[in-house]
């Protein structure tokens, strides 16, 4: 129920070496903050499966990092019956478009009669606001419209969901890098709205997480990597 918030420092090879020049006291590095919930099912946006208390925390976050299953096993079940990145996709873009117009529409109710009344603000604030109804209204997110800093500044106060940029973790198996059906169809996707994908494989970063560095790197060499998934997120986010 509770989200579970991991803090990373961000991997910067400037930074060691930085730092073998100077020989400061104290490093600090750059850490990026992960808050990981529990994923929203269909009617999130009403209430169904605790998805208030879940949109809460994502309006909290800078970003959306969209975890999207690419693997099949018949060991590990799926809540849908099968693999459909796409559908999972659907399914949580719906409920944060619908969270989003939710809040719109108790904005744009609170702004129009003063807009009405002449309020330079609040008329600057109703043309944003329909902008932005309209474009959820088509099931799409509000980041892909093409708006100015002012009318991004005026939204920042709202806090909606779809505005925040987005980037994919497809989470494939251990030979699911390449000629996976599932990834391509999840990368299309992302082309599409100008988002980001980086596949990550959840048992091999379980399997590496203890290891100390030089082994980590053989592991991986190993697999064809050239560094952790965790590393790629990082870097790809920040």
């Amino acid at each position: 129920i509770d989200p579970s918030v991991g803090v990373v420092e961000v991997p910067d090879k400037r930074l060691d070496a930085l730092t073998a020049i100077v020989k400061p006291q104290r490093v600090v590095p750059a850490v990026t903050e992960f808050v990981d919930i529990a994923g929203l099912v269909a009617g999130a946006s009403k209430g169904e499966g605790l998805g208030n208390k879940f949109l809460a925390n994502i309006r909290e976050t800078d970003a959306v990092l969209h975890v999207v299953r690419c693997f099949a096993d018949d060991n590990v079940i799926h809540v849908s019956g099968n693999i459909d990145p796409l559908r999972d996709i659907e399914i949580i873009d719906t409920e944060l478009a619908l969270a989003d117009m939710a809040t719109v529409e108790k904005a744009l109710l609170r702004y129009r009669r003063p807009a009405s009344a002449g309020d330079k603000e609040a008329k600057l604030l109703v043309a944003v606001l329909d902008k932005c109804f309209a474009q959820l209204d088509q099931g799409k997110p509000v980041r892909a419209l093409d708006l100015s800093k002012e009318e991004w500044a005026n939204l920042k106060p709202f806090c909606l969901i779809t505005a925040k940029p987005v980037l994919y973790a497809a989470n494939v198996a251990e030979n699911g890098f390449e000629n996976n059906p599932h990834l391509d169809a999840v990368r299309e996707h992302a082309k599409a709205e100008k988002a980001e994908v980086v596949a990550v494989c959840a048992s091999i970063e379980a399997e590496i997480a203890d290891l100390d560095d030089d082994e980590k790197q053989i592991f991986l060499a190993d697999l064809g990597l050239s560094e952790p998934g965790l590393d790629r997120l990082v870097h790809t986010g920040y």
